[in-house]
Formats: C-alpha cells, sequence, structure tokens
C-alpha cells in the first residue's frame, strides 16, 4: 500500500509496531467501546503527552541497573547494558534494530508513544533479568494468581495462572528444544519486555469487558502501568523468520498494576520513575507547568482510573477475595464502577477524597 501511493493513512488496532519515516501512516482506533469516544484520554494535549514521554524515556535511558517490584509479588533486577545503545544512549544500537526491524529502523531504534520500553525489545548475549513475575492480568482478561521464576531473562518455572498458567507450561515444554532466532537459549519463554504506559487518562472500559478488543490491551497504556511481555518479539523479523520456518511463535504478558520502577544512574544514585503505580512524571514541575497551559495540572495529570483489588488499595483479603478469582472479581468491579460510580470512588479511595484519587 505504500509503494502504490494511493493511501494516506490506515485506521488499525491499538497495539504492536507502527510505520515511521513512511508516505502512508497508521492511525490508532482506539475508540472500541462508545465510553473511549468521549474519555479524557483522547483529548489530552499531545503537547503534554510527548513532554511525558520524553520524562520517562530520558531516565531510562541513563540508567544501569533497574529493580521493579509490585505488591502482587513481582521482584526483579536487570542491566541497562551499554552494548544496548548507541554512544551518547540516544537510541538503541543500530545492528540491534537491524536485525530485529530492518523494514522500520526509526521504530525500532527508539520508544512507542505511550507506550516506553523500560528494556529493549530485544536480547543479547549479556542478557541478565532474575527474579520472579507475579500477577493476574494480560492483554486479554485476568487468571488466577500466576507466578514464573526468571534466571538470566528466561523463563525457568511456571506456577498457578489457571488455563493461562496450564497452556504455557505447556507450550513451554513443547519448545524447550527448539533455538529460536535472537535468544539465547532454547525455548520460547524469554523475557524481553517491560514496558510502561504514561497517559493519566486512560481508563480500562466498563461494558461488556474481556469480550473481543475490548480487553486489557487498552489499559496497559494507563500511566505508571508496567506490562512484562515474553515469548517471541512481536512482528521482529526474527519472529517472521521462526514463524517461516514451522517454529511456534508468539507472546505473552503480566501487567503489574501498582509497580516501582527504580533506576540506579551512573552515579550510583537511585531514581524512582515510578512509585507504587504512580509515574513521577505526573509529579514533574516541568511537566506541570506545562500543563497549566492548557488547565489545572491537578486535573490533567489525574490518573482518571485505578483499579479496586482488594488488600492493595481497599480493603480485603487479596488472594481470598481476588487472587484466586480475578475474573469474577473485575467484572463485578467494574458493573460497580459503571452503575454505583460514588460508591465505587469511595471504595478505592482508602480515607483520602475520592475526588481526588481517579476514575473518571
Amino acid at each position: 500500500m505504500d509503494r502504490e501511493g494511493k493511501w494516506d493513512k490506515v485506521i488499525q488496532g491499538y497495539g504492536g509496531p507502527i510505520l515511521r519515516e513512511r508516505k502512508i501512516k497508521i492511525q490508532r482506533m482506539p475508540f472500541i467501546v462508545p465510553e473511549a469516544v468521549v474519555s479524557q484520554a483522547h483529548q489530552l494535549p499531545a503537547e503534554v503527552l510527548v513532554a511525558i514521554d520524553e520524562w520517562v524515556w530520558k531516565r531510562v535511558r541513563a540508567c544501569k541497573r533497574v529493580h521493579i517490584t509490585d505488591p502482587e509479588g513481582t521482584d526483579i533486577r536487570y542491566t541497562n547494558h551499554d552494548s544496548y545503545w548507541n554512544n551518547t544512549r540516544d537510541v538503541y544500537r543500530r545492528d540491534h534494530v537491524e536485525k530485529h526491524y530492518s523494514a522500520n529502523v526509526p521504530y525500532g531504534e527508539t520508544y512507542l508513544p505511550g507506550h516506553i520500553w523500560g528494556r529493549p525489545p530485544f536480547m543479547i548475549p549479556q542478557e541478565d533479568g532474575e527474579g520472579v513475575i507475579k500477577g493476574t492480568m494480560n492483554h486479554i482478561a485476568p487468571y488466577p494468581r500466576m507466578e514464573m521464576t526468571l534466571k538470566n531473562s528466561v523463563i525457568t518455572e511456571i506456577k498457578g495462572g489457571g488455563i493461562f498458567g496450564e497452556k504455557l507450561r505447556l507450550l513451554m515444554g513443547e519448545t524447550a528444544g527448539t533455538q529460536y532466532s535472537g535468544f539465547n537459549q532454547p525455548g520460547i519463554m524469554q523475557w524481553w519486555e517491560a514496558s510502561i504506559g504514561t497517559s493519566p487518562k486512560i481508563h480500562r472500559p466498563r461494558e461488556n469487558y474481556a469480550t473481543g478488543f475490548n480487553c486489557g490491551l487498552y489499559e496497559r497504556m494507563r500511566a505508571g502501568i508496567i506490562h512484562i511481555g515474553f515469548g517471541t518479539i512481536i512482528s521482529s523479523d526474527t519472529e517472521r523468520a521462526d514463524a517461516k520456518d514451522g517454529k511456534l511463535v508468539g507472546h505473552w504478558h503480566v501487567h503489574l498494576y501498582f509497580p516501582t520502577y527504580i533506576a540506579e544512574d551512573v552515579n550510583g544514585e537511585d531514581v524512582t520513575i515510578i512509585e507504587h503505580g504512580r509515574l513521577k512524571a505526573l509529579d514533574d514541575p516541568d511537566v506541570r507547568a506545562l500543563a497549566s497551559k492548557f488547565g489545572d495540572p491537578d486535573v490533567l495529570l489525574r490518573e482518571d482510573w485505578i483499579p479496586a483489588i482488594p488488600g492493595l488499595n481497599m480493603a480485603g483479603d487479596y488472594n481470598k477475595h481476588y487472587a484466586q478469582d480475578p475474573y469474577s472479581y473485575t467484572m463485578m468491579e467494574l458493573d460497580l464502577c459503571r452503575d454505583y460510580h460514588p460508591l465505587f470512588q469511595k471504595m478505592v479511595a482508602g480515607g483520602r477524597d475520592p475526588v481526588t484519587n481517579g476514575c473518571c
């Protein structure tokens, strides 16, 4: 289509790579349900969104080590290797990018707007990610709490997760002897993504949730949410080559809703990029000053949606009331959020003013 020159823009989905430096452009279509049409997420000034993205990207690029934790149990550490980057750490190293995105280098060398790479979307021989990843949500729908052990950026064990975890364990066994392009060890269960959402106005759709494209994919873009990705690298040259060779391909996720992302800078000082789910860019004086050009920064930079999870940010027992059956709880929560919104606001406020706590 780009070569034909007949079209200016393609409206397509709201996830995955985008074309850069092409005549034809890809525009996301986030209006998956009626409530999204009037969402503040699509009215926030682009200048503010870019400033938030740049604030996060600057600090991710500069750091040497990263530590991510989350109250659902995730605790991982990894090195932000110099060999990921060019000499000035402005963009990813060209040879890595061309190996994975040879036809779309401008996309592969930097961040995706609203979706900041907390680690690069490729692997090198020095990968050293270690720890544990725990969660109850992927891009599709909630699942019973799952735990994955990580060593040298390879997932070595998967516990729990209900049907989702069961399917992953079967796939892990089936591909254990398969060598994938760009991976250091055999097997499909390799960790390559820890992406950071940056828009404070994203709200999980409430009606008919977990149906088709009305799923967890959209909400991952909310500021402060991290989604962990593992499997083959989406739409990359290496994934396409492996698929043509008949290898099983695909990638999956775990969402972190209240993460803390601490980056160690070149001086050995800790820089907090996310704290308990709050993206620190939203509190930065320069970002707030810019937002004030368009309205009240307290309003513009306030999260319009924060999930209510028992034992984490509201009363209740995390395991008993949520983690064993997150799907049933989440559907009930969304009904409450839609039909009894003032009550929902009080429920997640935790003693604070519910007007300032988030959820539009």
